[in-house]
């Protein structure tokens, strides 16, 4: 991250305004605890190795940086893998959507009763483990702009393989429009091209979700 950037974020962090990615808190982590020359490395380094090349499930992941980072800071480092494990362990027994039913009651949760209307991505592993969700835009569907690039990046950054898309009805109409059927399939046809598969765009409207790929193909993405 962007020297500029990050500060950005750690003001935001700190005065609570924003929750960051697994990623954002190994760079917050190894700000205050490696020389400034050093941290960013290390930490590109480590969570490289442990969520995109599947190392914080190893018996023993803090042998991956044998030869690739001074002994001394090994202890830190095995203290945050044990951390970074459980909350792992957690999260994809918690959060594993594995099936249409659990990625809407996910969404609806996730967007709840807000009543702006706002375009939402959940981010997710291989095995429909969410690894982040966040707001990504505001306002409808029709006029706001949907910058999926950004989008591709973000999943890049999060070693993400799937992603779920939803927005939020202001009105109680749950049907989707024309405009959101045509950015659905812009957005399916984007997310493949750069091998990450669009699950689901879900219309989610105070206490209820829709599911436009399901009800578009009459399939079920989640079924094997």
């Amino acid at each position: 991250m962007e020297e500029k950037n990050f500060n950005n974020m750690l003001i935001e962090y700190k005065s609570g305004l924003y929750i960051p990615t697994h990623k954002e808190l190994f760079e917050i982590i190894f700000h205050y605890s490696f020389p400034e020359d050093e941290y960013k490395n290390v930490a590109e380094l480590v969570y490289k190795k442990l969520f995109c090349e599947g190392g914080i499930f190893m018996p023993v992941p803090e042998k991956l940086f044998e030869g690739e980072i001074k002994s001394e800071y090994f202890p830190l480092i095995k203290a945050l893998i044990s951390i970074m494990k459980l909350s792992s362990e957690l999260n994809t027994k918690e959060n594993i959507l594995d099936s249409h039913r659990s990625a809407g009651e996910f969404i609806k949760n996730f967007v709840g009763s807000n009543k702006e209307e706002g375009l939402y991505t959940v981010f997710m592993g291989e095995f429909n483990n969410v690894l982040h969700a966040e707001k990504t835009a505001n306002g409808d569907l029709g006029s706001v702009f949907i910058d999926v690039d950004s989008m591709i990046k973000r999943a890049n950054v999060l070693c993400a393989k799937k992603v779920i898309i939803a927005h939020n009805h202001a009105s109680s109409y749950m049907k989707y429009s024309m405009e959101d059927y045509h950015a659905t399939r812009k957005m399916e046809s984007y997310f493949s091209a750069s091998g990450i598969k669009l699950m689901e765009h879900f219309v989610v409207n105070k206490g209820r979700y829709y599911g436009i790929l399901y009800d578009l193909a009459d399939t079920d993405n989640w079924k094997r």
